[in-house]
C-alpha cells in the first residue's frame, strides 16, 4: 500500500483534523515543488494560497459533519508560483468509528484553468469586437436558436440577450415575412450554406426597417457537422425607400451590404495589428497579411507616419480612447482622409489593457468640403476687411458685435470703440426715431431686408449721408440670431444732388420768368394788331400750360413726371365746376421729359376745345380720360384716350385749326406714335398710342 500510494498519478495527502500534513506522496511534492521533509509536519497553511485558506479551513472543519469534501483550489510551490487543482477529501475513521484524519487527493488543473482563462479572454475579444461594430451580429446553435447578439441589436430591438436566446429573435421579424424567413431558415440548413435575404425588424419604438440578413454555418472539422451559425444583420432601410433612385448601383450596394463599413481592426498593447477585415484589403488592394503588424504602416501617406506614430505611443501609454485623421492609399494609388477611432480593451479581473479595437471611416468629401469652407471663410473674411464700404454685425439691442474696418475709418472709430456702442447711437438724432423702428421690426420677424438712407456722426462731429442695407442672420429654427448693416457712404452724391436741386430750381424760375415776359409781348402785340380776344386767351392758356408742366418736371428734378401728376396739372384749371366732370383711370406710368411736356399741351388744347365748344361747355357733360400700358414686339406701348359725352352734338369742322394740328403732328411726331382725333356726334374722342421709353 505504500508503494502504491507513493507511485499514485495523482497527488495524495494525509493531514490530521488540525490540517497538519501527516504523509504526501511524490506526485504530490513534485506539484508543489517542495521535498517530502519540507512538507511532513508542516501545516496545510504553509502550502495552501492564503485567499482560498480561510474556505479550506472551513471545510476541513466542516468534514466532522460532511465527512467529505471537493474544491478547486490553489497550492503554492516554494518558488512562489501557483498551482491550480481539483482536490477531493474525506475523513478516515478508527474501530469505534471516530474520525482520525483526513486523506486528500490533488489533480493539477493548472493548464486547465489556463485554457479557461484564454477561451474566456478570446470570447470577450469578439463580444468587445461585435458590440463596437454598427449593424448586428449574432450565433445561433444547429437549429437556429440564439446563443448570442451584440449590443446594436438590444439597442434597436429593445430586446435582451436573454429575450432574444431560442427563438425569441423571430417576435421581432415583420408578421409578413415570418413565414419566409422560417422557410429560408428550412432551405439552409437542408443545403447546408450560407444563406442572405432582407427583411423587415421592429425597433423598440414599433417602427420596422429593412436590414440585409446574412449568416453562415460553421463546421466540425472531424465529423463536418454543422455545430453553430454566425451572421450579421446590416440596416439598409434607406436604400429600400429610395430603391427606384438607386437601381443603377444595386450591384454596389448588394456589395457594401454584404459586409461591414469602413475597416475594423484589433491590436495588442504594444500596437502590433491582430486582425484587421476584408475592408481593409478591398481598399488598399493588398492582401491582409500585408496589414498585420505594423504593416498598414505602408498604406498610409508619409506625411502622416510620424504624427501617427507619436500620437499612437501616447495613447498606449495612457491606454485611453482617441480619435485621429490621416491619410490612407487606395488600391488606385489615390490617398483618401480616413477618421480613424480606436478604444481600449481590459480584462474584467485584473483590469489590465489587453487589446485595442478600432474602425477608420472614410471622411475624404467631408475633409475636402471643410477645407474648402475654410477658404471660403478666409476669402469672406478679406472681402469682409477691405472691402470698400462698411460692413458691420449688430446684436438684438443694436450693438456692434463685429465691424471692418472701412466702417472703423468711415465713422472715425477705432474697433474697440465702436464694438462698445449701439449702431444708433452715431444715427443723426432727427433719423434716429425711423431707424430704430426699422431695426426692431427687422429684428422681430416682420421683414427680412430693408434700406434707407439717413445721416450719421461721426467721431469728430461731421454729419455724412449714407445709403444703408440691413438683413438679418437666423438659426436653424428661425429665430434671429443678428443683424447684418451695409453702409455706403453717399455724402457725395447728396451734395451733388443737392446742387442740381437748386440749379433746377433757378433755372425754372429763370424760365417762368422768360414766359411771362413772352405772354406779356405777345398779349401786347396781338391788342396793338387788333387780335381777337379768342386769339390771345389761346395762346395765354397754352403758355400756362407749358408753365405747369415745367412745375412738374421741377419738382421730379426734370428726370421724368408721372403721367397721373401731367393729366392732374393739365385739367386742374377746368375742374372748378367738380371734380365729377372728369372720370380718371389707368395704371401710374412713368414718362420721359419729352413725352410729359407733349402730353401736356394735348392735354390743355383738348381741354380748352372742350370748354368752349365740347362737354365741358354744358353742365350735364363729362370727360372720360384712360390709359394702359400694352406688351408689344418693341418693348411697351401707351394706350391713352379722351372721350367727351353728355356735351352738344359734334359736327366735323370744315378745316383742321391749329390746336388739332398741334396734337395730330406735332404730338404723333413728339411722341413718335399714331394720335387720331375723331370728331364722333356724341363727343370728340382723342386715340394715342405711342412708345413708352
Amino acid at each position: 500500500m505504500e508503494i502504491l500510494f507513493d507511485q499514485a498519478t495523482v497527488g495524495l495527502i494525509e493531514c490530521d483534523l488540525d490540517g497538519r500534513l501527516l504523509r504526501v506522496n511524490g506526485y504530490f511534492c513534485d506539484m508543489v515543488g517542495r521535498s517530502r521533509d519540507d512538507l511532513i509536519g508542516s501545516h496545510l497553511r504553509d502550502v495552501v494560497h492564503p485567499d482560498d485558506l480561510p474556505h479550506c479551513e472551513s471545510l476541513l472543519a466542516g468534514m466532522v459533519k460532511e465527512h467529505r469534501y471537493e474544491v478547486e483550489k490553489r497550492f503554492l510551490r516554494s518558488d512562489g508560483t501557483v498551482v491550480w487543482a481539483r482536490t477531493a477529501a474525506s475523513l478516515v475513521h478508527d474501530g469505534m468509528k471516530s474520525p482520525q484524519r483526513a486523506v486528500a487527493v490533488c489533480v493539477n488543473i493548472t493548464e486547465d484553468r489556463r485554457r479557461a482563462e484564454e477561451l474566456r479572454q478570446s470570447e470577450e475579444r469578439f463580444r468587445q469586437l461585435a458590440n463596437s461594430v454598427p449593424g448586428f451580429i449574432w450565433t445561433a446553435d444547429p437549429d437556429g436558436r440564439a446563443t448570442f447578439v451584440n449590443e446594436p441589436w438590444t439597442a434597436y430591438t429593445g430586446l435582451s440577450g436573454d429575450e432574444a436566446a431560442g427563438f425569441g429573435w423571430a417576435s421581432v421579424f415583420h408578421p409578413d415575412e415570418l413565414e419566409a424567413a422560417h422557410e429560408m431558415w428550412r432551405r439552409a440548413q437542408e443545403t447546408r450554406g450560407p444563406y442572405q435575404s432582407e427583411f423587415r425588424l421592429r425597433g423598440q419604438d414599433g417602427t420596422y426597417r429593412w436590414f440585409d440578413i446574412q449568416a453562415n454555418p460553421v463546421f466540425d472539422a472531424e465529423t463536418g457537422r454543422i455545430v453553430s451559425w454566425s451572421g450579421t444583420a446590416t440596416d439598409i432601410h434607406a436604400r429600400k425607400v429610395a430603391e427606384s433612385a438607386l437601381r443603377e448601383s444595386e450591384e454596389r450596394f448588394r456589395m457594401l451590404a454584404r459586409s461591414l463599413p469602413g475597416f475594423v481592426w484589433s491590436a495588442d498593447t504594444e500596437g502590433n495589428v491582430s486582425y484587421i477585415n476584408e475592408g481593409w484589403s478591398e481598399y488598399t488592394g493588398l492582401p491582409i497579411s500585408e496589414g498585420l503588424g505594423f504593416g498598414w504602416l505602408s498604406t498610409v501617406h508619409p506625411d502622416d507616419v510620424a504624427p501617427t506614430m507619436k500620437i499612437w505611443g501616447n495613447v498606449r501609454l495612457l491606454g485611453m480612447p482617441y480619435d485621429t485623421e490621416f491619410r490612407y492609399r487606395r488600391h488606385d494609388g489615390v490617398y483618401r482622409w480616413h477618421l480613424v477611432r480606436a478604444r481600449p480593451c481590459r480584462d474584467p479581473v485584473s483590469g489590465e489593457l489587453t487589446t485595442w479595437f478600432g474602425t477608420s471611416t472614410d471622411i475624404h468629401e467631408h475633409k475636402m468640403a471643410e477645407t474648402a469652407l475654410q477658404e471660403s471663410e478666409q476669402r469672406l473674411r478679406a472681402t469682409y476687411e477691405h472691402a470698400a464700404i462698411g460692413i458691420g454685425e449688430l446684436d438684438a439691442e443694436g450693438r456692434f458685435i463685429q465691424v471692418n474696418e472701412w466702417l472703423c475709418a468711415l465713422m472715425g472709430y477705432e474697433r474697440d470703440e465702436l464694438l462698445r456702442r449701439r449702431c444708433h447711437d452715431i444715427v443723426h438724432p432727427d433719423d434716429r426715431p425711423a431707424d430704430l423702428e426699422q431695426f426692431h421690426r427687422l429684428m422681430a420677424g416682420e421683414f427680412e431686408t430693408y434700406s434707407l438712407e439717413q445721416r450719421f456722426i461721426n467721431k469728430s462731429g461731421e454729419i455724412l449721408w449714407a445709403s444703408v442695407s440691413a438683413s438679418r442672420v437666423d438659426d436653424e429654427l428661425g429665430n434671429p440670431l443678428y443683424g447684418i448693416r451695409v453702409v455706403r457712404d453717399i455724402s457725395a452724391r447728396k451734395r451733388a444732388e443737392e446742387t442740381r436741386t437748386l440749379l433746377i430750381h433757378e433755372l425754372n424760375h429763370r424760365v417762368k420768368n422768360t414766359l411771362s415776359t413772352v405772354q406779356s409781348i405777345i398779349s401786347q402785340s396781338l391788342r396793338k394788331a387788333g387780335a381777337p380776344p379768342d386769339a390771345r386767351e389761346d395762346i395765354e392758356s397754352r403758355l400756362f400750360a407749358l408753365s405747369r408742366a415745367h412745375d412738374v418736371l421741377t419738382r421730379e428734378g426734370w428726370e421724368g413726371a408721372w403721367l397721373t401728376e401731367v393729366v392732374s396739372e393739365a385739367i386742374a384749371p377746368y375742374r372748378r365746376d367738380g371734380a365729377e366732370r372728369f372720370r380718371i383711370s389707368g395704371p401710374d406710368i412713368r414718362l420721359n421729359t419729352a413725352q410729359a411736356l407733349a402730353m401736356a399741351m394735348a392735354f390743355q388744347e383738348l381741354a380748352t376745345n372742350a370748354v368752349k365748344y365740347g362737354s365741358l361747355s354744358v353742365e350735364t357733360g363729362v370727360v372720360a380720360i384712360t390709359w394702359s400700358a400694352v406688351p408689344s414686339a418693341h418693348g411697351r406701348r401707351l394706350r391713352l384716350s379722351w372721350k367727351e359725352s353728355g356735351g352738344p352734338p359734334v359736327e366735323p369742322p370744315l378745316r383742321r385749326g391749329f390746336g388739332t394740328r398741334l396734337i395730330e403732328r406735332g404730338l404723333a411726331s413728339e411722341l413718335a406714335g399714331d394720335v387720331r382725333i375723331d370728331f364722333a356726334p356724341d363727343g370728340v374722342e382723342c386715340v394715342a398710342d405711342v412708345p413708352l421709353k
